[in-house]
């Protein structure tokens, strides 16, 4: 990923207009120190970058070609990158990142790293069940955006537009689930995706009232311009 992409999409976010409330304080992913496995459609990558806390974020990101771009275009909006499948060495880092760290909250794409989109993998149950992590969706509403013709149709908000990004509540999911467990958990957590990007849709076309304890996420807020660093 050039330079030129980071800052173009940190020109982009300065003429947007965003909102996040959290429906559950315990999981608030602006002020939670005590760790969550926040879940996310692929396509909403870039959202999620713009409104991503100002103290960092961890993601976890395949070890692939495209994860390597990704990498570096997250660095530089103070987000950290977990380099790893959601089955495949994630599980060792993250217990290491929770013995370690006071923050130890991660970003997960269920449908990622190639699809199909929006099918939720076990994966993500899975770390919950290993880690004792709670599960939470976030659900985005985006008032206007281009499309890539890319597998997950990923989503460029249009300048000027808006988003708004609804944090679910914490789901926590039993020790060691089987598979049938791990099935049923799956099943639910994507159903709360579904409704979770529902009600973001609806609080956006004024519907609905926000969450009565949720924050307003502070709009264009100031964060610190991370250097880029420089190619090898």
């Amino acid at each position: 990923m050039s330079d030129a992409a980071v800052l173009g999409a940190r020109g982009l976010r300065k003429t947007l207009r965003l909102q996040g409330y959290t429906s559950d304080p315990s999981v608030d992913p602006w002020k939670n120190d005590r760790g969550a496995i926040y879940c996310m459609w692929h396509e909403n990558m870039l959202p999620a970058t713009f409104l991503a806390p100002t103290h960092g974020l961890r993601v976890l990101v395949s070890q692939s070609r495209d994860g390597d771009l990704i990498t570096r275009f997250i660095q530089g909006f103070q987000m950290e990158a977990i380099r790893g499948s959601s089955t495949r060495g994630a599980v060792r880092a993250i217990r290491e990142m929770v013995r370690t760290s006071s923050n130890h909250s991660i970003t997960i794409t269920p449908d990622g790293p190639v699809g199909p989109r929006r099918e939720f993998q076990a994966g993500a149950v899975y770390l919950a069940s290993r880690t004792g992590l709670p599960l939470v969706s976030l659900g985005f509403a985006l008032s206007a955006t281009w499309r890539l013709p890319s597998w997950d149709r990923m989503a460029i908000p249009k300048p000027f537009s808006q988003i708004v990004l609804l944090v679910g509540e914490a789901m926590h999911v039993p020790d060691d689930l089987d598979s049938v467990g791990l099935e049923e958990y799956t099943r639910r957590i994507t159903a709360d995706m579904d409704a979770t990007e529902a009600k973001a849709a609806a609080i956006m076309a004024g519907q609905v009232a926000p969450p009565m304890h949720g924050e307003t996420h502070p709009a264009n807020r100031t964060m610190k311009e991370v250097p880029l660093r420089k190619s090898a």
